[in-house]
This record gives C-alpha cells, sequence and structure tokens, in this order.
C-alpha cells in the first residue's frame, strides 16, 4: 500500500465518516472504496462519450 495525503474540506469528511460508520469500515477504507467507485464511474462515462481510446501505451 502505498500513503497519499489528501486535503478535504470538512464537510466531505464528515460525510465520509458517517459512511463509514454506517458500513462498519474504517474512514481509509470508506474513502478507497469512493474513490474506486468515483474512478469507475468516471472511465465509464468517458467510455460512453467516446473520450478515451481503449489500447496499450506501448502500442504505436
Amino acid at each position: 500500500m502505498h500513503e497519499l495525503k489528501l486535503y478535504i474540506n470538512l464537510r466531505l469528511k464528515d460525510r465520509i465518516k458517517m459512511l463509514a460508520k454506517e458500513r462498519g469500515l474504517s474512514m481509509n477504507k470508506m474513502a478507497t472504496q469512493l474513490l474506486e467507485i468515483g474512478i469507475y464511474k468516471l472511465l465509464e462515462e468517458e467510455k460512453t462519450y467516446g473520450q478515451i481510446k481503449y489500447k496499450q501505451a506501448d502500442s504505436k
């Protein structure tokens, strides 16, 4: 695992804390899940609108 400092506003921190408590998770695990879901949704949205092309980075 890598360590990453995120600077977020207090309201977002409180929302993450509330969601984590409801699910019985640590804030760290909840934040990780939220980031994973957000990245997945962003990639799906970009795929739908054709903004990104899926190919290997080393292909020519």
